[in-house]
């Protein structure tokens, strides 16, 4: 939070000029407050948001091995280029 921020909080809080504050001005400070809002309170009481699980990248990548030694069986025939014992000679 910048010093912009925390006056214009402080000034829709004080006494002194609280009746005063017009509309846009209570609303943006309750915008930023609310943004500051995990950064204020203990972490107790509202914890930080988890993040989503991340995915678990060797399983992936066995996984897609799998398929791909799947998707090659079914054809019958590597994917590959031919080697020399595979070529057909005429």
């Amino acid at each position: 939070m910048d010093n912009a921020a925390y006056r214009l909080i402080w000034s829709c809080l004080h006494d002194d000029s609280r009746k005063s504050v017009s509309t846009e001005r209570l609303n943006k400070a309750f915008n930023i407050w609310t943004e500051v809002k995990l950064k204020v309170l203990d972490e107790k009481e509202t914890p930080t948001p988890k993040f989503k699980s991340m995915p678990d990248i060797p399983a992936l990548r066995q996984s897609g091995k799998q398929r791909l030694r799947r998707r090659r069986s079914d054809n019958g025939r590597s994917e590959r280029a031919p080697t020399a014992e595979r070529r057909v000679r005429w």
